[in-house]
């Protein structure tokens, strides 16, 4: 299951500013996979409130608004305050009901938390595995950075594809056919399904 040697990971690693920064993000990803895990396995929550109680949480520990202008790319700049601030907010909705909704499908799955490295002086990567009752194993990498005291999940690599990159060439492609416009009206288009807050 999740590993529980974080806080000592944390108290060992304090005097090397690297590796407190790795003990730090580990620690984070290991609180929000217990969490998500401990809804998940809640009889007492129907499925419609499992999957709110996810999307709460998972608003709580990604930064929504970065990896949305990461995912924007370039175009961020060309788009006007009011597109960018209808962009941010579909974001936030389409990619919370998507992974609330994939994650609401777990079934006993394993997470396990194998390492972390360092990838600047914010940035770490936490690289899980997940083991389906099935046998499947799976690796999924957590891009976590840190402001202060603070960490928030800010790319997830799935069997090495990274969701902002995925999503970015996606987006470019409608902005380049259809304009920031014709972009934002596709996201409402999608979010009218959509039943998360």
């Amino acid at each position: 299951m999740i590993l529980a040697a974080s806080l000592l990971l944390t108290a060992w690693f304090a005097a090397t500013p690297g590796l407190a920064q790795d003990a730090g993000a580990i620690a984070f990803a290991e609180n929000v996979s217990s969490e998500v895990v401990n809804i998940l396995e809640d009889g007492t929550k129907s499925q419609d409130d499992k999957l709110q109680a996810i999307a709460t949480l998972l608003d709580e520990h990604v930064d929504f608004d970065l990896v949305g202008k990461l995912v924007l790319g370039s175009h961020w700049r060309d788009a006007t305050e009011e597109q960018r601030q209808e962009y941010l907010s579909l974001f936030r909705e389409l990619v919370l009901a998507n992974i609330s909704r994939q994650l609401s499908f777990y079934s006993g799955q394993e997470f396990e938390i194998l390492d972390a490295q360092t990838l600047s002086d914010r940035d770490t990567m936490v690289k899980t595995r997940v083991e389906a009752p099935s046998g499947n194993v799976y690796r999924v990498d957590w891009r976590v950075r840190h402001e202060g005291d603070n960490f928030s999940v800010i790319d997830v690599i799935g069997e090495g594809i990274s969701l902002v990159v995925t999503q970015r060439s996606e987006v470019g492609e409608t902005v380049n056919r259809r304009g920031m416009d014709g972009l934002l009206a596709s996201m409402r288009e999608k979010a009218e399904f959509t039943v998360i807050d």
